[in-house]
């Protein structure tokens, strides 16, 4: 593209005084026009400054020569209302860029403001961008330290899953042998249960019979001691009756009385040892219900009635035997 010719001040100097010989006001844009659009309208608004200026001062006789003498009232007086006109214009034009120079600062107030928050906008966008950064850095290592757990964890996990399935295999193989061992057991327990039976049945068989030979045995021993009462009570009879006449009599009797004494004794000896024959027996039985009493807590009980029925029998006849052991010392305090 030709580089646009530069505007000198000869050309604007002389567009103004072709349109100063037009009786036209040389203004920037008839200027403009005059020059055939050449150059910008700031340098032609310099030299036509400069022109009006020089011509200001130098009045008329910047315009050329040839021109007739009767046109110079005339162009002074349109001079003179050009100057008029012009200054203004220039008043008006010096007022409208005042004013445009006004708002344009402060659209320049308002854009530095602008600019300002702008610039405070990007640094605080600039910092939000810095965090984040460092919140992506954060996540990033924070991601890469869940990835290397979620490794270990998978590691973890599987090998729980290996030790699940191993305790599972176990577990059931356990499960099978206590079914097993609990099925034996039942087994056994029947069995054992059975066979209490059987030595309950018998043990309560060989309790109705010590019970009914110790009845025999209780009653034959208080016949006896009821006999031997009887003999002693008749025998004292006889010493009372016949003590005070009868002195060989009396030494007689008091033989038979310690015969009686002795069988006496020998009954009460007798007695002891049954006794002490059913407290062993009791002891053996009481010894047997006690091995069981742990598997089969309602057969013991059961036993343990019957045992303490037993017990009971026993204190009767340890009464008992109390009893004829105060009559025995009676007996002898008497003699």
């Amino acid at each position: 593209m030709p580089r646009e010719a530069a505007i000198t001040y000869e050309d604007v100097a002389r567009a103004c005084v072709r349109l100063i010989g037009r009786a036209k006001h040389p203004s920037v844009d008839a200027v403009y026009e005059e020059v055939g659009r050449r150059g910008s309208k700031s340098t032609i608004h310099k030299h036509q400054k400069a022109f009006l200026e020089k011509f200001q001062s130098q009045g008329m006789s910047m315009l050329p020569a040839a021109l007739p003498e009767a046109l110079l009232p005339a162009i002074e007086e349109f001079w003179g209302e050009a100057r008029l006109m012009a200054g203004n214009v220039y008043q008006e034009k010096e007022a409208e860029w005042e004013r445009e120079l006004a708002a344009m600062r402060e659209t320049l107030e308002a854009q530095t403001q602008l600019v300002a928050q702008r610039d405070r906008e990007l640094e605080q966008s600039r910092r939000d961008i810095e965090s984040v950064h460092r919140e992506k850095d954060t996540a990033e290592e924070t991601i890469a330290d869940l990835k290397s757990k979620q490794r270990a964890l998978t590691g973890v996990v599987d090998t729980l899953r290996n030790d699940k399935e191993r305790l599972r295999d176990q577990i059931e193989s356990e499960r099978k042998d206590a079914q097993a061992r609990h099925d034996q057991t039942v087994e056994d327990h029947l069995a054992e249960r059975e066979m209490l039976k059987d030595a309950l049945n018998s043990l309560k068989q060989q309790r109705a019979e010590d019970n009914h030979k110790q009845e025999k045995l209780t009653d034959y021993w208080a016949m006896q001691v009821a006999d031997a009462r009887d003999q002693v009570s008749a025998a004292r009879e006889e010493v009372r009756q016949v003590k005070s006449s009868y002195s060989h009599s009396l030494h007689v009797e008091k033989e038979k009385v310690a015969s009686l004494s002795v069988r006496v004794d020998k009954l009460l000896d007798a007695l002891e040892e049954s006794r002490t024959n059913h407290m062993q027996e009791t002891a053996d039985l009481q010894k047997k219900l006690e091995e069981h009493l742990t598997n089969h807590m309602m057969e013991t009980k059961e036993l343990r009635k019957s045992l303490e029925t037993s017990k009971t029998n026993e204190q009767n006849m340890a009464t008992k035997l109390t009893a004829l052991d105060d009559q025995y010392r009676e007996l002898k305090d008497q003699k």
